[in-house]
């Protein structure tokens, strides 16, 4: 079996601090006034794609043993690699700037490890529980692929709430201060981030062709990536199978899974919905799981203008609490949903 190993990255949390600035958490008000302060005016959108570019230049092992002065140096290089990042480049130097010329290491220090510590210690409590092998199996069918290297998860303060892959086999998470890290929802984030990166240009096709078809999953998914990040079209593949296998294994029940969807992403991932539930019907995991997903668009379960009925049929009220919190966002701010009315 592959090695797990969680732990605190002090360059991952210092680039997170400055990323996820605006959508600081207020669990440690010591912690939430002294981003305030610290990054007045800064406006970045978070995305994973800043993180993706550190670990795409530099090993784990070299990123874990950065200070902020080697972040402050290296990183201003790579910005212009990617067209996300490149829009923030100004926020990003001024902001690498303003980390070298504040207090973070000391912060982080004192405040921020022992926590992180702590919640290292419960994450790999977690990882060596009975559920973890055959997990790692059905991770592996899904991606056509066994796990042999080391899997690096980072547990961080600053990204909170978001949890995201950056590399195959390695991801961020985070978890509340207040709380116990519990073995069954780490795990089942674990197959989520782990499934990422399954999913072929065909099995992708199919869910952007459906979405072109289908009145209502035109209408969610362009929601899901305005509102709920911006997750691309693998997403909803990989929420279903996360249930699935969650299900498969003991971390939840088929009832605790529907309850999620019912407020998960804000209703905005009908297919994830109806992939989950034609997953639990199925005997055993399909052996290819891009040849199952292309059979469900090209087949009989997935028709086009069929889906807001079908997850209706697995959830009830799906689509009103869709609606719902559409209308809630379109109120709060008209203007960015003129682009949708424009498609």
């Amino acid at each position: 079996m592959s090695g797990i190993v969680c732990k605190p990255c002090l360059a991952f949390d210092a680039l997170a601090a400055l990323v996820f600035c605006n959508y600081c958490r207020t669990d440690v008000p010591k912690i939430s006034e002294w981003v305030g302060k610290t990054f007045q005016g800064i406006n970045i959108g978070p995305s994973d794609q800043f993180f993706k570019l550190l670990a795409t230049h530099h090993t784990f092992e070299e990123i874990e043993g950065f200070g902020i002065d080697e972040l402050a140096k290296v990183y201003p290089a790579y910005i212009r690699e990617n067209a996300y990042v490149k829009q923030y480049e100004v926020e990003l130097v001024k902001g690498l700037q303003i980390l070298q010329n504040s207090d973070f290491v000391q912060l982080w220090n004192n405040d921020i490890l022992p926590i992180l510590n702590r919640q290292c210690n419960e994450a790999e409590v977690a990882c060596n529980s009975v559920q973890i092998e055959n997990v790692l199996v059905e991770i592996s069918r899904v991606r056509q692929k066994q796990i042999r290297e080391n899997i690096h998860i980072y547990i961080t303060y600053f990204t909170h709430p978001a949890s995201f892959q950056i590399a195959s086999n390695s991801y961020i998470t985070n978890s509340s201060v207040d709380k116990l890290i519990s073995v069954k929802p780490f795990l089942r984030l674990f197959v989520h981030e782990l499934c990422h990166g399954f999913s072929n240009e065909k099995a992708k096709a199919a869910y952007r062709n459906m979405r072109f078809q289908d009145t209502f999953f035109k209408k969610t998914n362009w929601f899901l990536n305005k509102f709920c990040g911006h997750p691309g079209d693998e997403e909803e593949f990989v929420q279903a199978i996360e249930h699935y296998i969650a299900v498969r294994n003991g971390l939840e029940t088929y009832d605790d899974a529907i309850e999620r969807f019912r407020s998960h992403y804000k209703c905005s991932v009908p297919i994830a919905v109806i992939m989950f539930d034609e997953l639990c019907k199925l005997e055993e995991m399909p052996k290819d799981m891009n040849v199952w997903i292309c059979e469900v668009f090209f087949g009989e379960i997935m028709k086009h203008e069929e889906i807001e009925n079908k997850v209706n049929a697995v959830v009830a009220g799906y689509t009103n609490k869709f609606l719902e919190n559409w209308g809630k966002e379109e109120q709060k701010n008209p203007s960015r949903f003129v682009s949708f009315k424009q498609i």
